[in-house]
């Protein structure tokens, strides 16, 4: 087996392995929903709001914010402390985990706000390009 090929395989297996058990399912949109408990990633955390929106389009993040008279930001779940808890309503971007542009000689690709390193790497081998995050290891050292 080739270097590169081991790599991109073993890359895409890694990541898809260690994603696949906190993934969520696809998103859809509609009524926010009033869960018994919304949890980090981790689910080592339990958040408190009232509501929980799953919007996947601009216009409803819009109209989520136009209605309502006390709402926050949320992401996509991955706080291991209570900042990005509130009481009301949040907006999770989970919806938001779809490729919007891939620019194969730039070696680029663009996601939305809630794409995760395993549905990306899903995408981009099955159009056998790699898929590296480049990390600042300097860090570390």
């Amino acid at each position: 087996m080739r270097k590169r090929t081991f790599i991109k395989t073993t890359s895409l297996l890694l990541g898809s392995a260690a994603v696949a058990p906190f993934s969520c399912k696809p998103a859809t949109s509609g009524p926010a929903t009033a869960p018994t408990a919304i949890k980090n990633w981790a689910g080592n955390l339990t958040f408190s709001a009232k509501k929980y929106h799953r919007p996947t389009t601009i216009e409803e993040v819009q109209d989520l914010v136009r209605k309502s008279k006390n709402i926050k930001a949320f992401g996509t779940r991955h706080s291991f402390s209570s900042i990005a808890d509130c009481d009301n309503e949040i907006i999770s971007s989970d919806g938001f985990h779809n490729v919007l542009s891939l620019d194969k000689k730039a070696g680029t690709v663009t996601v939305g706000a809630g794409m995760r390193y395993g549905e990306l790497a899903i995408y981009l081998q099955k159009r056998d390009l790699p898929c590296i995050i480049w990390r600042p290891f300097h860090i570390f050292r």
